[in-house]
Order: C-alpha cells, then sequence, then structure tokens
C-alpha cells in the first residue's frame, strides 16, 4: 500500500486516498478478480 502498484498504473494508495486508502485497496482488487459488485437492492432479493 505504500509503494506503487504496477496493476493500476503506478497508484500509491496511501498517498492517493489517505485514510480510506485499505478500504480503496481491498475494494479495487476484490472488483478485479471477481467482477462487478451486486446492487445492494438485488443482493438483498436474491437471498
Amino acid at each position: 500500500m505504500i509503494t506503487d502498484n504496477t496493476t493500476y498504473n503506478g497508484v500509491i494508495y496511501t498517498k492517493d486516498f489517505k485514510e480510506a486508502a485499505y478500504i480503496t485497496k481491498a475494494r479495487v482488487q476484490l472488483m478485479r478478480d471477481i467482477g462487478a459488485y451486486p446492487a445492494a437492492h438485488t443482493a438483498f432479493l436474491s437471498f
């Protein structure tokens, strides 16, 4: 998180996102690996 990430054009999460660095990294990497996130309402209706 403190070094550049080559998969996202050299983004440095702690520099670019400050306090939201951890959650931003977790969200974008999950989105890359798993795919798009469903809308909250749709996810609620599917269970």
